[in-house]
């Protein structure tokens, strides 16, 4: 399964090294690169990519601008892939509020010898985020089936329960889960934290 990735990004040093570094894995493949947002969303509308790697300080229009379009027009996994500092944090919270599927920080430093370091970080966000694409795509190709037919619930079963995970329980596990608690451990990623906090507000003591 090949991932299809569009790059963001007004630097063309970073631009060209980050394509190089996540292209050298196997299932990815850069189709496209944007000097700024107004590039990107062109891009966008041309290719309709996997995933989007995307900076968010970059001329003309930038990154937050090219997600609220994402938002309204185009479901696509979007990685933010940019520099913490005072003009983007208040820009980088409100990315994940919208809907983000990751937030990496740049490297501080020479890129040449501090970018490998995330190489790994990057290509397995892009991997996942691709794999979720193509399943959102499967789902709506299945449940739609066709305009003049009925809908194959058997077929869309068969396809919901083949991407499902089967966990195994180890024995460890077992011997934990047979204490009774009253305590409930919930874990979060980014930007979990708050959404989590506006849920469980709403719960009844």
């Amino acid at each position: 399964m090949t991932i299809k990735v569009l790059i963001a990004e007004d630097s063309a040093y970073q631009r060209n090294l980050i394509a190089e570094m996540v292209s050298s894995h196997e299932d990815i493949q850069v189709i496209d690169l944007a000097r700024n947002g107004k590039e990107a969303i062109e891009k966008i509308e041309k290719h309709n990519p996997d995933v989007i790697l995307l900076d968010l300080i970059m001329p003309e229009v930038d990154g937050l601008t090219v997600l609220k379009f994402l938002t309204e027009h185009y479901p696509i996994p979007t990685i933010i892939f940019t520099a913490i500092n005072l003009e983007t944090l208040d820009d980088s919270v409100q990315a994940l509020l919208m809907g983000a599927f990751d937030f990496i920080i740049k490297p501080q430093g020479y890129w040449e010898e501090e970018f490998p370091k995330l190489k790994d970080k990057l290509i397995s966000s892009i991997l996942y985020a691709g794999k979720i694409k193509k399943t959102y795509e499967k789902r709506n190709y299945l449940t739609k089936n066709s305009m003049n037919e009925p809908l194959n619930l058997d077929l869309y079963e068969e396809s919901l329960e083949s991407k499902m995970i089967k966990p195994t329980l180890s024995k460890e596990f077992l011997k934990v889960s047979k204490f009774k608690s009253n305590l409930i451990v919930i874990g979060t990623s980014t930007g979990g934290p708050r959404t989590l906090k506006a849920i469980l507000k709403h719960i009844p003591k």
